[in-house]
């Protein structure tokens, strides 16, 4: 568990920085990427933590599935958020 909450925060930082670089920088800040990174991150262990803690019949791919598909949609939520954020300069 400690092995995936590292590289998860590894990649999840190094995803964010390589979006704010390559994206359009104009549209969300580094601090705003980084954030929905982590928080995107947070809830992918959680989730898969609780269906694992919850139910310990359900094999660790399907949890994992569970935590990933979680995490992508709160992350697509929350770039799209900050964008909408900073182009309305709130």
């Amino acid at each position: 568990m400690l092995a995936r909450t590292l590289s998860a925060a590894l990649s999840y930082a190094v995803l964010a920085t390589a979006l704010f670089y390559l994206g359009r920088p104009s549209s969300i800040s580094l601090f705003s990427a980084l954030a929905v990174s982590f928080i995107s991150l947070a809830v992918s262990l959680a989730v898969f933590t609780l269906i694992i803690i919850r139910n310990p019949a359900v094999h660790w791919p399907i949890a994992f599935v569970a935590g990933a598909i979680a995490s992508l949609a709160f992350a697509a939520f929350g770039y799209a958020r900050a964008a909408k954020a900073m182009r309305s300069g709130t």
